[in-house]
C-alpha cells in the first residue's frame, strides 16, 4: 500500500500554505503538519479553522483535498 494522505507546505514571510489530500479510495485520517497553530483559511470555501494542534489528523473522503492559507485570499 502506497502513501494515501499527502501534504505540501509552502512558507513565506507573508503567508504559509498547507495543502492536504487523500489519494486513496477510502476515508482516511491525514496528518496536515500545519506550520504553526492559529487561524487558517480554506482556499475553496473561505471558511476558517482554528488550529490548536498542528498534527491533529483531518478526516478526508476519497480524492478530497484542501488548500489552507494563513491569510484569507478571497471574500
Amino acid at each position: 500500500q502506497g502513501v494515501i494522505g499527502r501534504t505540501i507546505h509552502l512558507s513565506n514571510a507573508d503567508m504559509n500554505v498547507t495543502i492536504v489530500g487523500n489519494f486513496g479510495v477510502n476515508n482516511e485520517q491525514v496528518n496536515p503538519n500545519f506550520q504553526h497553530t492559529g487561524k487558517w483559511y480554506d482556499f475553496f470555501s473561505g471558511d476558517s479553522i482554528e488550529v490548536t494542534n498542528t498534527t491533529a489528523r483531518l478526516l478526508l473522503a476519497p480524492s478530497e483535498f484542501h488548500i489552507y492559507t494563513t491569510q484569507k485570499l478571497f471574500t
